[in-house]
């Protein structure tokens, strides 16, 4: 992840985004995207795949 990426996508989702703040959302980024790739891989893991999340969404009835 690096500042030019997270720039790109900010102006693609239309969103204001300086430079200094685009290469701070890289770092936090750089940070967060591998661990959370490794959770997933985690949770498809044969030993985990029954648990289910503790917090169930479903669609809001009116």
């Amino acid at each position: 992840m690096n500042a030019d990426a997270v720039t790109a996508a900010a102006v693609l989702a239309g969103l204001p985004l300086g430079e200094d703040r685009a290469a701070a959302v890289a770092d936090l980024l750089g940070a967060w995207v591998p661990a959370a790739n490794a959770l997933s891989a985690r949770m498809q893991a044969e030993e985990v795949r029954d648990l289910a999340p503790a917090t169930v969404f479903g669609p809001v009835v009116p």
